[in-house]
């Protein structure tokens, strides 16, 4: 792969924004009002101590008018609106109201990156809930904030992390090469440095009191499902006992989960997640009706990673019905074996 058709493929990874909102470094909140199906929803100085703050961190390509796609701007909602605060913030590569970026001024998940969060998470009054969110980099992102300040763990009740990945220099030797990996880097993502934050290496700094649901599309293209893997088997090993795994079957090529493919078992997935954590989720509805939650706790004899097991797993016409919840908590030995199967190619 050329370097062009790499720049390609990051500018393009996001959905488009779909609001001109000024740029600014500054994160903003919103509030949403008008019952399940209205998009009616007022900007406000001070997320309200009344509800959750669900703090959205946006893809490379995207900026922070991307949550807006998980709010029902242009599809069904993904997030229970009425029931959090909504904040929202742009990394340091966002430079225009159209949402066009410098790649050049792309952090990946490191220094400038974490800054950016860490100030959208400190805008937030103190003994108010986060629900971190991320997708791609903004997954990424999340990681390498709660690793390098611990903490911070008590101001966050539960992270979404959709398609990260583990070692951003794994993405770029896909699709450069060994060889044309460090030239790559030093052309396109100039502010990205081979040496520094890694989530892999800092996974496992994350506070053990934070649930994660990690939620990968088997189909990924750009950042192979091999990354949430990687990153699931890290967590758990170091004794994380609420992380969850989401692998989806079929999915895009890259991140947008929740409105493709097999976004309606990851609405149920997502809503069940939030039950058992407390989280406020309200009315969320999908393609006319309310989503469902699937069992929290149940039996399975699937292996995991087999076509049985993807298939109930994602199958929402299956006579057996969806597995629960806690199908989606793997054990670290199996995963490390279904790793090693997907090195091996």
């Amino acid at each position: 792969m050329t370097i062009l058709s790499l720049f390609a493929a990051f500018k393009m990874t996001s959905m488009a924004p779909t609001a001109s909102l000024a740029v600014q470094f500054e994160p903003e909140f919103y509030e949403f009002q008008g019952g399940a199906n209205s998009k009616v929803h007022t900007a406000v100085e001070i997320p309200s101590t009344k509800q959750p703050v669900l703090l959205f961190a946006h893809g490379i390509g995207g900026d922070k008018n991307q949550v807006f796609d998980y709010l029902g701007t242009r599809f069904a909602p993904v997030f229970p609106r009425e029931a959090h605060t909504i904040g929202t913030f742009n990394f340091r590569e966002v430079t225009g109201t159209d949402g066009s970026i410098r790649l050049r001024d792309a952090y990946m998940a490191q220094d400038g990156d974490i800054k950016e969060l860490k100030k959208a998470v400190d805008a937030v009054p103190d003994g108010v809930k986060i629900v971190g969110v991320g997708v791609s980099r903004g997954a990424s992102t999340w990681l390498t904030f709660l690793g390098t300040y611990p903490d911070y763990g008590h101001r966050v009740a539960a992270l979404v992390l959709e398609s990260p990945f583990a070692d951003f220099d794994d993405v770029l030797g896909k699709f450069l090469g060994a060889t044309a990996r460090g030239i790559g880097q030093a052309i396109i993502f100039r502010n990205y440095s081979r040496f520094g934050i890694k989530p892999i290496k800092v996974a496992k700094k994350v506070p053990k009191n934070i649930p994660m649901l990690f939620i990968h599309s088997l189909q990924d293209t750009l950042i192979p499902y091999i990354h949430s893997l990687q990153l699931y088997a890290t967590v758990r090993e170091d004794g994380h006992a609420d992380v969850y795994l989401l692998p989806l079957e079929f999915g895009d090529r890259h991140a947008g989960l929740f409105f493709r493919g097999q976004g309606g078992v990851a609405r149920k997935y997502l809503r069940t997640f939030f039950e058992r954590y407390d989280l406020p989720w309200g009315r969320v509805m999908y393609k006319g009706s309310e989503v469902e939650a699937v069992p929290q706790s149940g039996k399975t004899d699937d292996q995991p990673f087999s076509k049985e097991w993807l298939g109930r797993l994602t199958d929402e016409g299956s006579e057996e019905g969806l597995l629960p919840l806690d199908a989606l908590k793997l054990g670290v030995e199996g995963v490390r074996e279904q790793i090693e199967k997907e090195e091996n190619g």
